[in-house]
């Protein structure tokens, strides 16, 4: 994978830091008065959502993740794993629910999902902007307990 310059990174770019990939959010170079010249870079994780600020020296080099994007399509879940269809290819893969945390509970069936690939591997499901639900049961509730 690639070595950039720090001075050369941009936002929404992805990179591997601590032996995961991270997308960075957003940075700034800094010249403080006294000492080196430095980047600070505020970066998410793809796979744990977890937020993370680094400094790095303007001299050092980051490595670029390369990272890729399929579309995918949800079809059903299978006990403990959701099982999504390659809309290219036509393969099914099964992902596990703590790969999804939370966002399972955004799936209907059919809905187009990006599924993001690190190193051969899914690091992240990546849900669309808008999704439309129907409420089903909704707990009764005493007036002015809104």
């Amino acid at each position: 994978m690639p070595a950039v310059p720090v001075q050369k990174v941009s936002n929404g770019m992805k990179l591997v830091f601590n032996d995961d990939v991270w997308t960075i959010v957003e940075f700034a170079h800094r010249k403080p008065g006294k000492g080196g010249a430095f980047v600070r870079i505020k970066m998410k994780s793809l796979t744990t959502g977890r937020v993370h600020e680094a400094n790095f020296q303007a001299s050092e080099r980051v490595e670029e993740a390369e990272v890729s994007y399929q579309r995918m399509s949800y079809l059903y879940q299978d006990g403990e794993d959701y099982v999504f269809m390659n809309t290219n290819t036509y393969e099914q893969i099964p992902i596990g629910r703590e790969l999804l945390g939370q966002k399972s509970l955004f799936l209907a069936e059919n809905s187009e999902v990006s599924v993001v690939f690190w190193d051969d591997r899914i690091v992240a499901v990546e849900l669309p902007a808008k999704v439309e639900l129907r409420v089903v049961q909704t707990d009764m509730v005493d007036k002015g307990n809104t």
